[in-house]
């Protein structure tokens, strides 16, 4: 097997982060889990490999603003969006602002 980036998973939802968790470690992913955007953002560096997936709505920081801070710490980091509550234009704002994708 091919050694792979660590994922870093942020959303709001306990049960929607476990359930993500035990579905990538089935699959031989190394996964973090994260709450808030804010919870993240430290591990973050501009030589870390890696991708980044995000919940679109969470209190304090949103997952757009956290593609904004990632994008300015290290612009080469995939960070995929992955939301319950999306619509055309915020997919539109999202890949206009870097991300690799966005998953309704």
């Amino acid at each position: 097997m091919i050694p792979l980036g660590e994922i870093l998973l942020v959303d709001d939802e306990e049960e929607i982060l476990h359930a993500c968790k035990q579905t990538f470690e089935l699959e031989g992913y190394s996964i973090r889990i994260f709450r808030s955007g804010s919870d993240v953002l430290p591990f973050i560096r501009e030589d870390w490999l890696g991708i980044v997936i995000t919940d679109v709505k969470m209190p304090v920081m949103d997952g757009l603003q956290l593609l904004g801070e990632i994008k300015r710490i290290s612009p080469g980091i995939p960070v995929v969006i992955l939301t319950g509550h999306g619509d055309v234009p915020m997919a539109i704002e999202a890949m206009r602002a870097g991300a690799y994708d966005f998953l309704e």
